[in-house]
């Protein structure tokens, strides 16, 4: 199963905030509002994050650039900003949502 679906998955079935996947398995799980926990996992795994899917209750831009920064291959917003978007497109991030 690819990661993003893993990550989504989870997401949903623990109601977590954000969830990330990688090589098949969660790496970083957070209840936590707003950007907090993607700097969490940014502070937490680093470089690690690389080539990951993030599955994130809502990116804005701010969670858009984050997840350019540690240069993850995909994203799923279940609401996802107009800005968000710009930006995952403009860092070649894959992205799939729920409302816009």
């Amino acid at each position: 199963m690819p990661d993003l679906e893993i990550a989504k998955q989870t997401l949903k079935k623990k109601n977590l905030t954000l969830a990330i996947a990688k090589n098949g398995e969660i790496i970083f799980q957070s209840n936590s509002h707003g950007v907090i926990g993607l700097f969490e996992a940014i502070e937490r795994l680093g470089r690690n994050l690389e080539g990951a899917a993030v599955a994130d209750k809502i990116v804005g831009k701010a969670a858009a650039l984050l997840c350019a920064y540690s240069r993850v291959n995909a994203v799923f917003a279940s609401i996802l900003s107009f800005k968000g978007k710009d930006t995952l497109e403009k860092n070649n991030i894959n992205y799939e949502y729920e409302v816009l």
